[in-house]
């Protein structure tokens, strides 16, 4: 399979957050754990997100 053939056919995708949670540590610090979903014309996958911020 050609890299080309591999991407994406329709590049329209729908986020949505099921489950977030914000876990402090240090001095201004945190983690952001979420449950989301994706959704494309082609079906839904589930995944789980992991954000530092500061």
């Amino acid at each position: 399979m050609k890299y080309e053939e591999r991407g994406r056919q329709n590049a329209d995708v729908r986020f949505e957050t099921i489950r977030s949670e914000k876990v402090n540590f240090g001095r201004n610090n945190f983690l952001e754990v979420a449950r989301k979903r994706g959704t494309t014309s082609e079906g839904t996958k589930e995944f789980i997100s992991v954000s530092r911020g500061y």
